[in-house]
């Protein structure tokens, strides 16, 4: 089985990778996941192979290509990581600035620009963006509810309902919090990928 987080950016996916990790799976987040797909003649290209050989995969990358991995992978749990729309919209307002933007890998450019159809933060593309992808994953997954758990992690859920999903006993550590240990996090996440140098988050 195989588990895949399909919020968008900035919607608790870091704590999210964390809380897979602490429930001994093995979870890859974006400095991985991007490695996952490429644009080749501006059409995506999905490097499945990158995906056998860990447990969890989170953030937009595996949110665009969600329906081919649930194709791929039958009896996969998906989770939705959601959180409040302003607040939503003020950390990506932040974090798609043009100073980071500077930074970001062609690939991840063609990414926000196909998802948000755009790669700087523009408030109405990333709210129609949240929506259709809110309406898309209800209509995907109507009929197989036990496939997706939708969760606020930023709102304050948890292990109460991360681990039922997941058929996880509660870890006595607390539920981890969105970019506290973030330094720490990424670090490890870079030594798990060798050779993939480019860190945006």
């Amino acid at each position: 089985m195989k588990i895949f987080g399909i919020g968008l950016n900035r919607t608790g996916t870091t704590s999210l990778t964390e809380a897979l990790e602490m429930l001994g799976y093995k979870a890859m987040h974006w400095n991985y996941t991007i490695t996952t797909i490429d644009y080749v003649d501006g059409q995506l290209k999905i490097h499945y192979d990158k995906f056998e050989k860990d447990d969890a995969f989170v953030d937009t990358p595996v949110t665009r290509i969600y329906k081919e991995l649930d194709q791929k992978y039958p009896g996969s749990k998906f989770i939705l990581t959601v959180r409040d729309t302003e607040s939503w919209l003020e950390s990506c307002r932040r974090h798609f600035s043009p100073k980071k933007l500077k930074k970001q890998a062609p690939v991840s450019g063609m990414l926000h620009q196909e998802m948000y159809g755009t790669r700087v933060f523009d408030r109405q593309k990333f709210l129609r963006t949240r929506a259709h992808h809110m309406a898309d994953v209800t209509a995907y997954f109507s009929g197989r509810e036990e496939d997706l758990l939708t969760i606020d992690i930023c709102g304050g859920d948890g292990w109460e309902k991360l681990c039922p999903f997941l058929g996880k006993s509660v870890p006595r550590e607390k539920f981890p919090a969105s970019n506290i240990s973030r330094k720490s996090f990424l670090r490890k996440i870079y030594y798990k990928v060798k050779g993939y140098s480019y860190i945006s988050r």
